[in-house]
Parts: C-alpha cells; structure tokens; sequence
C-alpha cells in the first residue's frame, strides 16, 4: 500500500505468489510516498513491513543504431553506457537503455576496431530515439560530428 505525505495508506495491489517486484505505475512523479507491504499465504497475513520513502523520478529510454562512419555497416557488441546503465549491440547494431534519468546524460560507446565515442545528449521522458549513431573506425580520422 501507499501513503502520500500526510494522506491515508491506499491498498495498490494484490499480487501472485512469487512476485519480489512491483512497479507503482500511478505514481506521480517527483511526489514522495510511504510505501509498505505484507505478506499472506491464504491462511496467515505477516505484519506490516515498512514503511519505506521513494520518489518517483522520471526517467526515458534511449534507443539507437550504431553503424561504422566510413562504411555505414552495423556494429555488433559495441559496450554502449549512460552512467552506470549498459547496454550490448544486437547484430544489427541496435541498442536500448532503459530506465534513463531525464535530462543532459553521456552516452559513450565502445567497440573493437573503433574509436571510443563520448556525446551529451538530452533524454526527455518516454522514448528517446537517437537514429544512426556513427563511430570512427581505429586510426581512420576525425570523430563523427555530434548526432
């Protein structure tokens, strides 16, 4: 259940058996709740466990293509981060990070072959599709412009 500050506890949801995760998809952001939990096996309910304090930040996920600038091929297992998020290239280059905090954020890439890459980008909430994102391979010359 939930409690705003100050407010009555809300009963959210009452989920399966086995579940360790829940994600309060009514919060509104930047509101500071109280949440706590319990535990009912059909026949017995445990205590009240919390309460805890989160406030939902927003957050936005970042997708992308990442191609070689000299031949516009596709970079597969490039390392592609914001922070502490990471995320690895499908076959045809695409990645996505999830959970991203909104605002001015670094994506850096890295991959054999290729020159690192390190580029601000502004991360809104909701989906955030960058398109091509273009490395330079080792040795071959100037970086890409910004995308």
């Amino acid at each position: 259940q939930r409690q705003a500050s100050g407010g009555s506890w809300v009963a959210l949801v009452t989920t399966s058996g086995g579940q360790t995760t829940y994600t309060d998809s009514t919060a509104a952001m930047g509101t500071t709740y109280n949440y706590q939990i319990r535990a009912t096996n059909g026949t017995q309910t445990t205590a009240w466990v919390g309460p805890v304090m989160a406030t939902p930040t927003p957050v936005g996920t970042v997708t992308g293509r990442l191609k070689s600038l000299t031949t516009s091929a596709a970079i597969a297992g490039a390392t592609v981060t914001i922070g502490t998020l990471s995320a690895t290239s499908l076959s045809d280059g695409s990645f996505t990070l999830t959970n991203v905090p909104v605002g001015t954020q670094t994506l850096k890439a890295t991959a054999t072959n290729y020159d690192d890459l390190s580029s601000a980008i502004t991360v809104v909430m909701g989906a955030n599709a960058l398109g091509d994102v273009y490395m330079t391979p080792a040795g071959s010359g100037p970086p890409p412009p910004p995308f």
